[in-house]
């Protein structure tokens, strides 16, 4: 099983609540009171393509977005309503019960509700809460910072994805770290891109050892190669085959997860966030 199996079990749930340093956008956190400071948020919310008034954390209006805005919603409604909206650039939640930057209320700690909200998928997400005297800026997250390692990161940067099993390898000359072979795959089913037509042929490249040592020292053995007809998930970014080499996943190994059950359900979360459940 490669690092892109093994890390999605602990990265999947936790890429999605990581920020970027602020952006030149993004208010940073803190108390604001000035007219000319409390103008510029309130413009920046009218950007919104989603906003939210949340009187308790389970017990939230919809200001702007899909649906009803007179009736009352739960986290799990809310997330539900907003997981197949096309339109997710920017969510602004206005949080009504908030005391000196905490919830006046403890039916929730307020980091959890941030990572809710957050998990809502939205690339920027303004959180608000108000006082007779002002607002205070809670938190405003730009697009999270993707583990180019991750599920998530190769997801986004794949132009086809593909669940295949696997049929054997073929060479030219020695294989090495800089000669892969070239695996061949039988195509199951489409996840992600465009209907090729065709059984790909995948330029296997391995992971490359620690050190320069172990690299100097490396030998290919057959049983590096997948046992004949398990069944892989690849991602590639690039859906045009190079002559005589194949395809090239992402990243080379971190580009074929094994399709495992665990892993199915790890990439289905990535799904729900931008195109609903796998097929």
């Amino acid at each position: 099983m490669s690092r892109l199996a093994t890390a999605a079990r602990s990265l999947v749930l936790s890429l999605m609540v990581s920020a970027l340093p602020a952006a030149v956008f993004a208010f940073p956190p803190g108390f604001y009171c000035s007219d000319d400071d409390c103008n510029k948020v309130f413009k920046e919310i009218e950007k919104a393509d989603v906003q939210l008034d949340c009187k308790f954390t389970d017990d939230i209006n919809f200001k702007r977005g899909p649906v009803d805005h007179g009736k009352s919603y739960t986290r799990e409604q809310v997330a539900d309503l907003l997981k197949t909206e096309n339109q997710k650039e920017f969510l602004v939640a206005s949080l009504s019960k908030v005391f000196s930057g905490g919830l006046a209320t403890k039916e929730q700690p307020l980091d959890d509700f941030k990572k809710f909200l957050t998990n809502l998928g939205y690339k920027r997400t303004l959180i608000l809460g108000y006082s007779p005297f002002g607002m205070y800026v809670l938190a405003d997250r730009p697009d999270p910072v993707i583990d180019p390692r991750s599920l998530e990161a190769a997801f986004r940067a794949s132009e086809w994805i593909a669940l295949c099993s696997y049929y054997g390898y073929e060479h030219t000359g020695p294989i090495a770290l800089a000669n892969p072979p070239v695996a061949e795959f039988r195509f199951i089913e489409l996840l992600k891109g465009p209907h090729l037509g065709i059984n790909p042929k995948v330029q296997f490249e391995f992971e490359q050892p620690d050190t320069e040592e172990k690299r100097n020292n490396w030998r290919f053995h057959v049983r590096m190669m997948p046992q004949y007809g398990s069944k892989w998930i690849l991602f590639v970014p690039n859906a045009v085959p190079l002559r005589g080499k194949g395809f090239c996943t992402y990243h080379g190994s971190y580009g074929r997860i094994e399709a495992t059950k665990e892993n199915r359900e790890a990439l289905n979360k990535i799904f729900e966030q931008h195109h609903g459940r796998l097929p």
